[in-house]
């Protein structure tokens, strides 16, 4: 097995070029598009590869997103995890204001946001890999505790 490639930059900074130049190296090689994997994060820039080399989604099934990839290599399917209108429903049974956001662009990807302090509270636990009740007891969601300290200095 070869080592993964990852480039990482900004926009306009020369990656996809520099992995369309790594994926022809392989073909020259030998290496079959099915057996090379691409993973983007839309299925634009996915679709963008496929197009620069001159194959479509048959030739190179992983010239992909990482979130197909990862759904294929579970065997899952889009109706086998949340959906936004699942999230717009415990909102409303809540009486919380769910909002879905993207801040980059308008092509797939979602990012949940609330302005409920409790499920900014789960988001912080999950993003810091700890559990809600050690989130809890920092008291980061008690914004009287952070006046408090703001004016303690």
């Amino acid at each position: 097995m070869k080592k993964p490639i990852k480039i990482y930059g900004p926009p306009g900074t020369g990656k996809t070029f520099r992995l369309i130049r790594r994926v022809n190296a392989y073909i020259r090689t030998g290496t079959p598009y099915h057996k090379i994997g691409y993973f983007a994060f839309t299925r634009k820039a996915a679709g963008e590869a496929r197009k620069r080399i001159g194959v479509d989604e048959k030739q190179a099934p992983y010239f992909q997103t990482l979130h197909a990839f990862c759904f294929h290599l579970l065997n899952k399917t889009e109706e086998d995890i949340i959906q936004p209108h699942h999230y717009e429903d415990l909102g409303k049974m809540l009486n919380v204001r769910v909002n879905f956001t993207d801040k980059y662009n308008e092509e797939e990807t979602h990012f949940l946001t609330c302005n409920n302090p409790y499920f900014q509270m789960i988001q912080r636990a999950i993003n810091k890999n700890i559990n809600i009740r050690d989130e809890y007891d920092l008291n980061e969601h008690d914004k009287t505790n952070t006046m408090k300290k703001k004016h303690i200095f």
